[in-house]
């Protein structure tokens, strides 16, 4: 009925318009999460999150050490730059897509490589627990901490850290990688125009100021802490986004199941109006 039709356009004039204003403010939660991660990183690095413990250690900003990232590292390398021979099984094959969200995904991996190709890598190239993924190309500046002992290897468009851990903690160096002030330095040596490359020489000079080994894993304590709840926060905002995703698609079913307003005995029927409209037609 003609009645009913403009209570389901009012009705859903009314719940759009409300889906629409939760998605603008859930479209805000990432900015926010990731300014607020990079405040929590900025002090960590800058030694400001540990400043009372270092009171309480009767330590100084000054005893933080200044290095590059050639000095305290094993070795920074990247993926081979030969194109390695294609598997339909064997080791896996990362590509950046499969990093770029900042872990390791070998479940989305679509390329592999032979078993004897893979051992014909150089160790400097052959991925270890504790290694940290670093993207140099494209999407440039993503690092990726190795936690697993699966075996994978990886395209010439990133690189592999791999600490001197007498120097410095795995954990630290993952999250000063992640800093805003390592991205600056990855900006600033990155060469190319349409795709933006950061080149190892580049990488190795990354300036690294560096608290002793005591304090580096307090930071990472201390930052693990207060990444915590933005972890949880964004786990809520993916399954409250696939929610109002799915929920227009939801309305306009049952809008035009009849089920989003009462009914009224009272309106005129539809067919009542087709057969009206057709006899104004004939007439």
């Amino acid at each position: 009925p003609l009645n009913e039709q403009i209570r389901i356009a009012n009705k859903l004039d009314s719940l759009l318009g409300k889906l629409q204003a939760t998605q603008k403010r859930l479209d805000k939660i990432p900015t926010l999460l990731k300014r607020y991660r990079q405040s929590v990183l900025a002090a960590a690095v800058s030694g400001e999150l540990t400043k009372e413990w270092r009171e309480e250690k009767g330590l100084s900003f000054s005893s933080w050490s200044d290095s590059t990232l050639d000095e305290i590292t094993l070795s920074v390398s990247d993926g081979d730059h030969q194109a390695p021979p294609r598997a339909d099984i064997g080791i896996p094959f990362l590509v950046i897509s499969n990093v770029s969200s900042g872990e390791i995904k070998l479940n989305e991996v679509s390329r592999w490589v032979t078993e004897e190709y893979f051992n014909s890598l150089k160790d400097i190239r052959t991925p270890k627990k504790g290694d940290i993924l670093y993207t140099v190309t494209g999407s440039f500046g993503i690092p990726v901490m190795v936690v697993g002992d699966e075996r994978f290897c990886f395209q010439r468009h990133i690189a592999i850290i791999k600490p001197d851990k007498e120097k410095i903690e795995t954990g630290f160096l993952f999250r000063y990688l992640q800093s805003s002030n390592a991205f600056e330095q990855a900006k600033s040596v990155a060469t190319g125009t349409a795709q933006k490359t950061v080149p190892l020489g580049g990488l190795r000079k990354f300036k690294i100021r560096y608290p002793k080994t005591e304090e580096q894993k307090q930071i990472v304590k201390r930052v693990e802490a207060l990444f915590k709840p933005a972890d949880q926060a964004e786990q809520h905002y993916q399954a409250a986004k696939q929610c109002t995703d799915k929920l227009t698609q939801s309305i306009l079913a049952k809008a035009f199941r009849g089920e989003l307003v009462p009914q009224d005995p009272n309106d005129e029927p539809a067919s009542e109006l087709l057969a009206r409209i057709q006899a104004e037609k004939d007439k």
